[in-house]
Formats: structure tokens, sequence, C-alpha cells
């Protein structure tokens, strides 16, 4: 079976990206709400977090749903996105940048890691715990991706 079989249609698409849009707008909602003021938790410093983080993913979720709506809505926007998003060069620029960032994530957080076991032993351990997800999250996509494609 061919790639082109197996890819999923781009109206499936948007209407996914609308779906998580919301999806990430409400989970910031609900990050951003544990930073109200009858929260014990909001007398700390992670409240700044709660707030920053809470407030970036609700204006993201939201911007990303309302332009995907915004693609339903108009043919022309529609298709030229389309378009843009299944050139090939563009899919490849895509994978290739992020395969970059994925390797300079890895090397950076050993990197972190090492310095890190030489001050504060269970900092290291955290460090190392998320070094072996992200492996084991690598192989998992490449099985998956290997058997499909």
């Amino acid at each position: 079976m061919s790639i082109k079989s197996r890819k999923m249609p781009f109206i499936k698409k948007i209407k996914l990206r609308i779906f998580f849009g919301f999806v990430i707008a409400a989970i910031g909602a609900g990050t951003f709400a544990l930073a109200l003021p009858n929260n014990p938790a909001a007398q700390t410093f992670m409240s700044g977090f709660y707030v920053g983080t809470g407030g970036g993913l609700f204006g993201a979720g939201l911007v990303t749903a309302i332009k995907n709506l915004m693609y339903l809505k108009n043919k022309e926007r529609f298709k030229k996105q389309e378009l843009k998003e299944t050139d090939e060069r563009n899919v490849f620029v895509a994978a290739r940048s992020a395969q970059f960032a994925f390797y300079i994530g890895i090397y950076g957080l050993y990197l972190a890691t090492v310095i890190t076991g030489l001050f504060n032993a269970a900092a290291a351990t955290v460090l190392l715990w998320v070094l072996g997800a992200l492996f084991l999250i690598w192989l998992v996509a490449y099985t998956v991706c290997n058997k499909f494609y």
C-alpha cells in the first residue's frame, strides 16, 4: 500500500485541529485557574508559572481553533493551506527540522544531566528519567511510523 493511500484527508486534519485547539484552550484555562487567590498553591512562586503557561495554552489553543475554523469557512484559504501543507519540500523541511531539534534536545538534556549530577543526584535522576522517557517515545513513534510508511 502506498503512502498516499494512508494519508488522512485534509478536512479531517482541520477538524481534529479545531477539536484539539479547544481542548488545549480548556487545559490552559484550568491551569490559569490554579493561580486564583483562594488556591494555596497560588501563594508560591508557582502562581507565575500557572498564569504564564495557562494563559499561553489558552491563547494558543484558541488561535489554533479559530484559524482552522476560518479554513473551513473559506474554500480558497482551505485549498491554499492544503497545498502549502502537502508540498513535498515543506514536508521535508518540517521533518528535517523536527529531527534536528530532537537530537539537539537529547544531547542538551544529556549534557545537563552530566553537569547536574556533579551537584545534585536527585535532579540528575529526574533528568535521566526524562531522557529515558524521550527515548521510549521515540522508539514507539519509530515503530509506528515504520509500520505505516
